[in-house]
């Protein structure tokens, strides 16, 4: 076979060539959130439930002073801790974490990811550590999200640009939203039938 021509020796046209399937693939790096909120281990329960309420997280990755990751906490463990008959309640996120949680690395494709979601039902967060530091996270709704377009090119312009902002709409009581609200999904009461 000839590599420049791509026609064998006897004359007979070879298969066309491969295309290369490696850049139709989405990858980690190309869903994950890069600004991470995480804990240490020394991080107390109140300041870590504090985290999850206000920001409405499920889980949050647990580093080191190096930002290796070291765990992760998850709203389960925090109920778990709430609930339990110990005689000496936990106080700091270090006792109640998952020590060494599966990760992934940036390249990896997102249909390993969703896979490794799935079939771990109670993991809703993959951390994505590059070199043994935590570089982002992947979410359930991450995973969701229409697949980025543009290959290389729109990956680099959507770093220069930085996040999308969501729209805001001035509401009649003067405060400024974003996103759906609870009146955008609900089904209307006069098409409520009793």
């Amino acid at each position: 076979w000839s590599a420049r021509t791509g026609s064998g020796d006897d004359g007979v046209p070879s298969r066309p060539a491969r295309a290369d399937t490696a850049s139709m693939v989405v990858r980690a790096r190309d869903v994950m959130t890069s600004r991470v909120v995480s804990v240490t281990p020394g991080t107390s329960l109140d300041r870590a439930r504090f985290l999850f309420t206000e920001n409405r997280f499920s889980a949050l990755p647990v580093v080191d002073d190096r930002y290796r990751l070291v765990g992760i906490v998850t709203t389960f463990d925090l109920l778990r801790a709430d609930t339990s008959a110990s005689s000496r309640p936990a106080t700091t996120v270090g006792e109640v974490m998952t020590r060494d949680p599966l990760s992934m690395t940036p390249d990896s494709a997102v249909t390993i990811i969703a896979h490794r979601l799935r079939h771990y039902g109670e993991l809703r967060v993959m951390p994505i550590v590059e070199r043994g530091v935590l570089a982002g996270i992947v979410t359930r709704a991450d995973l969701l999200a229409p697949a980025p377009g543009g290959g290389p090119l729109g990956r680099l312009a959507r770093r220069v640009r930085g996040p999308e902002r969501p729209r805001r709409v001035l509401w009649g009581d003067g405060e400024y939203r974003s996103g759906p609200t609870a009146a955008d999904v609900m089904t209307p009461l006069d098409r409520v039938v009793d």
